[in-house]
């Protein structure tokens, strides 16, 4: 929210930004706590898996 309203946003855009921003990890919130915290590279999977969750936000909040 601060992001938009020093960017001088709407008040809606700025609204906007923060609904995005507080629903953008739901899905994240769904992949292991030891895949997110892993020090190093992830492998070719472990990458794919934490690319998923944008998919899992959106199945999270149908229509």
């Amino acid at each position: 929210m601060t992001f938009g309203v020093k960017k001088q946003m709407s008040k809606n855009d700025t609204k906007q930004l923060s609904l995005g921003g507080m629903l953008h990890d739901v899905g994240k919130s769904k992949i292991d706590a030891s895949l997110i915290n892993k020090d190093g590279k992830l492998t070719d999977k472990e990458l794919e898996e934490m690319k998923a969750h944008a998919t899992r936000e959106e199945k999270s909040f149908p229509g």
